[in-house]
This record gives structure tokens, C-alpha cells and sequence, in this order.
């Protein structure tokens, strides 16, 4: 779980570390006809959701320290029951809450900056963090699924 959680860490803060060091808060860059760098700051969770109550950075920081430790200790103790990729997908999950964990602990908010779009309209800005988030819990659904579908065979 290790080998893959501090790589997507580390490339997760080392993305932020670019767009803080090399772009202003607000400042888009076009990449593709569909894709810009857009430096935003998020106090919500993924993709800029419940951002507006006040206390929300501290409130979504013991949140997801909670259910960090909640995943792990699962992870853990389920280990050698959990298939290669039922460990990718807990590993993804980790690293993502970890990843933007840090980011609310250090600057008090969430950096995000993957923009994708078309034509007026724009998917919330996120990062690699919530990409690892995302593509873990949707492997763990499928995981669930593929595993109740072999029950009922």
C-alpha cells in the first residue's frame, strides 16, 4: 500500500507546489481545447462542494483525518484478504485524503487546478488528489459489485 500511496503524494503536492510557485490565484493557462490550468483554492471537498459554510476547511480537515484513519486500519487489518486491486483502490483513496489532508493543515485550503471543459461549460476545478479519490472509490464500488454479483452465482 506504501509503494503507491507516497508516490501519488508526493506527485499530488509537487503539482500544487508548480501552480502555487508559477501561477496567481485565478490565473488560467490553456493547455488543450478542453483543458486549462486554473489556480483556484477550495475550502470544500472534492470538486469545490459545501465550500461556502463557515469552518468548513477545519470541519472537512477532521473529516477526512477521521476516515483516514477509519480506511487505513481497515486496510491493515484486511490486508491479506483484499485482492491486488481491492489494495490499488484503498491505496488511491489514501493517498488522495492524504494528499489534500496535508493541503488544509498547511495553507488552510485545497489547491486546485485541473479545469476540463466544454465550450461555457466547466467541470469543478480539481486535482490529482481528488482524481486519486475518485478513481479508487469508484474501483471499490466496482470491487463491491463484481464481489456481490460471484455471491449470487
Amino acid at each position: 500500500m506504501v509503494f503507491l500511496v507516497l508516490p501519488l503524494v508526493a506527485a499530488d503536492q509537487f503539482t500544487k507546489f508548480l501552480v502555487q510557485t508559477h501561477m496567481e490565484p485565478g490565473q488560467s493557462i490553456p493547455i488543450l481545447n478542453f483543458l486549462q490550468l486554473t489556480y483556484v483554492t477550495n475550502t470544500g471537498v472534492a470538486f469545490s462542494m459545501f465550500r461556502s459554510f463557515a469552518g468548513a476547511n477545519t470541519f472537512f480537515a477532521a473529516f477526512t483525518a477521521l476516515v483516514l484513519a477509519v480506511v487505513v486500519a481497515v486496510a491493515i487489518r484486511q490486508q491479506n484478504s483484499f485482492s491486488p486491486f481491492m489494495r490499488s483502490a484503498f491505496s488511491l483513496v489514501t493517498a488522495g485524503a492524504l494528499g489534500n489532508l496535508v493541503d488544509r493543515i498547511v495553507h488552510g485550503h485545497v489547491i486546485d487546478f485541473i479545469d476540463v471543459f466544454a465550450g461555457a461549460w466547466h467541470w469543478p476545478v480539481f486535482n490529482v488528489a481528488d482524481s486519486c479519490i475518485s478513481i479508487g472509490g469508484t474501483l471499490l464500488l466496482i470491487s463491491a459489485f463484481a464481489a456481490k454479483q460471484k455471491s449470487n452465482l
